[in-house]
């Protein structure tokens, strides 16, 4: 059954990634058994007040794909909207321009103005079958743990498989957990699985491609990264790395203002 009033919410914006990010959210749709809202912001002044509620009710309600305004508001406001279960939002993966910021974008800075999770999609993920076996990127707190592990309960299904990588620190021995998201996420894997990824703790390596190996070699078909919301530092860094060549979909988790302070 289709749970009354809730939605995915699909953001249009053309090639590359469009075709992959309405695959996506339609794996996510069934998996969830919501229904999909597709939205093409066209740029522009946009509408205030009541016309922009009446514009985005009729989004949210699929009667209308298109609002006029500028995009990262507007995706913001419907990501954040009573009834939205997830964005999904496509990663271009453009290779940098020299003089442009890094981490700028639409879907950056979607990211940076909401407080719920959001899916980035690559243009590769046309064929996804939905999270199966999930990388997380942890930073070896508690706080990070939890945050990861509900949003990836929200989107999971019974038999996802979790692997927890952590690299807050470099040199730190990498701990690792596999199993079932609810009952044993939590459980230490044996040695032999540790030093089978233990190149993702050598000093120097930058966590994201660090991530991005490890991702490659367990097979993984989902990231879940959390952020603080800022594209400067060692976490966004990494964060930046992992969307600009991830060949899978990353669940991007804001850190609450409580744990980023």
């Amino acid at each position: 059954m289709r749970a009354e009033g809730r939605y995915i919410m699909a953001a249009l914006a053309g090639p590359p990634a469009e075709a992959a990010v309405v695959h996506v959210a339609t794996v996510i749709g069934e998996l969830l058994a919501a229904p999909v809202r597709p939205v093409h912001v066209v740029p522009g002044p946009g509408l205030r007040g009541e016309a922009r509620r009446s514009a985005l009710t009729r989004v949210r309600r699929g009667e209308d794909e298109k609002v006029v305004g500028r995009p990262e508001t507007v995706l913001a406001a419907l990501a954040q909207g009573a009834g939205a279960e997830l964005t999904v939002i496509g990663a271009s993966q453009r290779r940098h321009q020299p003089g442009t910021r890094r981490g700028s974008g639409t879907a950056m800075a979607v990211a940076r103005r909401v407080s719920c999770p959001l899916l980035l999609v690559p243009p590769a993920a046309i064929d996804w079958a939905g999270p199966r076996h999930v990388l997380t990127a942890l930073d070896g707190t508690g706080g990070t743990a939890m945050v990861a592990a509900s949003a990836l309960s929200a989107i999971a299904s019974s038999d996802t498989q979790s692997t927890p990588l952590h690299i807050g620190r470099a040199a730190e021995p990498l701990a690792l957990s596999e199993g079932r998201v609810a009952a044993e996420g939590g459980r230490r894997a044996g040695a032999a699985a540790s030093e089978e990824l233990s190149a993702h703790c050598l000093p120097g390596v930058p966590a994201g491609k660090r991530v991005l190996q490890a991702v490659a070699d367990t097979g993984s078909d989902l990231v879940v990264m959390v952020w603080a919301r800022r594209t400067r530092g060692p976490q966004g860094s990494a964060v930046l790395d992992v969307l600009a060549s991830t060949t899978v979909p990353v669940l991007l988790v804001p850190l609450p203002r409580a744990l980023a302070a």
